[in-house]
């Protein structure tokens, strides 16, 4: 039994986790990743809550989720988020659906 996040517990979960909610982890990876010039890679992506905000600030970050609904949500969000960094198609998920790739958003 695969358990990832459908359409609904997805939007579910946007309503009670939108992006840049913290329950003090934001501000931790923040602290944390304070001047890393390299890439990060963040696991468990789901709606962008945390990928997101990072983004903002400048990291260069990509993420991954096992469910599909959840990053179909954040490429959603990510073009409402970043409109004037970014160029309004995110690439195809293609054969590694699980994998969200974004583009470089750092410079």
């Amino acid at each position: 039994m695969e358990n990832v996040y459908g359409k609904l517990a997805a939007w579910v979960y946007h309503l009670d986790k939108p992006i840049g909610h913290s329950f003090g982890d934001l501000e931790y990876y923040r602290e944390r990743l304070a001047g890393c010039t390299g890439a990060i890679l963040e696991p468990a992506t789901g709606n962008g809550r945390i990928l997101i905000p990072l983004l903002e600030s400048g990291l260069n970050i990509e993420g991954f989720d096992a469910s599909e609904e959840m990053l179909h949500s954040c490429s959603a969000i990510l073009l409402l988020y970043l409109p004037a960094r970014h160029s309004g198609t995110l690439p195809p998920l293609g054969a590694m659906k699980p994998l969200l790739c974004l583009p470089d958003l750092s410079s």
